[in-house]
C-alpha cells in the first residue's frame, strides 16, 4: 500500500526560512510533499565539498541502491539547469515544516529511508552560451559562457 502525506506549509504561520517545495519518497512507499527549510545540500565530490543551494536542485537519487542508507550516502544530483553531479551527500538532513492547526511543526525526514527527492520547481536553463564539462568522477555540468 502506498501512503501519500501532503505537508501543508505556511510561511506566514511561523515557518522560518525561504522554504523549497519538495517531494520525498521513502523506502516504505510513503510520499511526503511540502516545503523544506534546509538551504544547502552538502555534496562531497571529485571537485571537493560543494554546498549546492537546494533551490538549484531538481532531483536526488541514491546510487547503486534503492535508499540512501544502502548507497552509503552516494547520490546522483540533477540540477534544475540540466547539470548532473555525483558524490556523497555529507550530513544528509532535510527539515520539513508541517502545518498542524495554526502552528508549523518542524519534522526531520528519515534520511536513511530516502529513495527519491525532488523539488517542485521549473527548470532553469541558460539563455546564453553554455559550455558542458564532464569529469572523470561522473559529473556532467553546464557552465554559462
Amino acid at each position: 500500500m502506498r501512503i501519500v502525506f501532503v505537508l501543508s506549509m505556511a510561511v506566514g504561520c511561523g515557518f522560518d526560512g525561504p522554504g523549497t517545495a519538495v517531494r520525498a519518497t521513502l523506502a516504505d512507499g510513503q510520499t511526503l510533499a511540502g516545503e523544506v527549510n534546509t538551504e544547502f545540500l552538502k555534496l562531497e565530490s571529485g571537485m571537493g565539498t560543494l554546498d549546492v543551494p537546494l533551490d538549484d536542485v531538481g532531483e536526488v537519487l541514491p546510487i547503486e541502491s534503492e535508499d540512501l542508507e544502502g548507497a552509503h550516502g552516494h547520490v546522483r544530483v540533477w540540477l534544475r539547469n540540466g547539470s548532473e553531479l555525483v558524490g556523497r551527500w555529507a550530513e544528509p538532513e532535510l527539515e520539513v515544516g508541517i502545518l498542524v492547526g495554526q502552528r508549523v511543526i518542524p519534522v526531520d525526514l528519515p534520511m536513511n529511508d530516502l529513495e527519491r527527492f525532488q523539488t517542485q520547481a521549473e527548470p532553469l536553463y541558460s539563455k546564453g552560451t553554455v559550455f558542458r564539462v564532464r569529469t572523470t568522477t561522473g559529473d556532467d555540468f553546464l557552465v554559462d559562457g
